[in-house]
């Protein structure tokens, strides 16, 4: 589904060049259950950054489903990420003023989805999640793990392929960590959701399917 292919990320600082990637190559197939180990610094955030388009490369292909996403027009490009691509980030990332139920149907506000099916979809994720009782709460009335069901409902509402996360549970307990990971691991063997998942959480990286360490700038599959 994705294909990396000579990956390289050089950032520029008061005239000199920083490499943080070097010619990574990578593959994501359908229905992937991945996860990207390595120190912080190493260049995980960045590669993710690129994989979801955020970021573009200093060099290489960026290849989903036969489409090089790089030499995607800007418009183009923000229309396959919102087509494709869910996010859910370590610091949840809601928008305070807006309910439960409007962050979750929020990345539907702008499309073509009538208003009363964004809702039917809301409520419905909220309802698989079991957190529909907080339609109406605003995130700072949530405990952390209910604002990650939030984030990751969020994330969903839009069917998308793949679904990008970064540190997902790093500002989590032992408890809610695994009981995030079990929604993860439900999505990906019931609906066919492929994760891309960075973590330093053991339980989720002793059971994702294929893992991968950033390491001196390159990357390496481990057993």
């Amino acid at each position: 589904m994705i294909k990396l292919v000579n990956i390289t990320k050089e950032y520029q600082f008061h005239f000199k060049k920083l490499l943080v990637l070097d010619k990574i190559n990578l593959e994501l197939p359908e229905n992937c259950f991945t996860a990207i180990i390595g120190k912080s610094g190493s260049g995980k955030t960045t590669l993710l950054n690129i994989i979801s388009g955020l970021l573009e490369p200093s060099a290489g292909q960026i290849i989903y489903n036969n489409n090089e996403v790089k030499r995607f027009f800007d418009r183009r490009s923000a229309q396959f990420r919102s087509n494709n691509i869910g996010f859910v980030f370590q610091q949840f990332n809601l928008i305070p003023y807006y309910s439960v139920l409007e962050n979750v149907t929020m990345p539907l506000k702008f499309s073509a989805v009538p208003p009363k099916e964004q809702i039917e979809r809301g409520l419905s994720l909220l309802s698989q999640f079991g957190i529909d009782d907080k339609r109406d709460f605003y995130p700072n009335l949530l405990s952390g793990g209910q604002m990650q069901r939030v984030a990751i409902a969020r994330a969903l509402i839009k069917n998308p392929q793949i679904i990008i996360a970064d540190e997902p549970t790093g500002n989590l307990d032992q408890k809610t960590s695994h009981e995030i990971f079990d929604i993860f691991k439900k999505l990906n063997d019931e609906k066919n959701s492929a994760f891309l998942i960075v973590s330093h959480d053991p339980e989720i990286i002793n059971h994702t399917k294929d893992k991968y360490r950033i390491e001196n700038k390159t990357i390496q599959r481990l057993k």
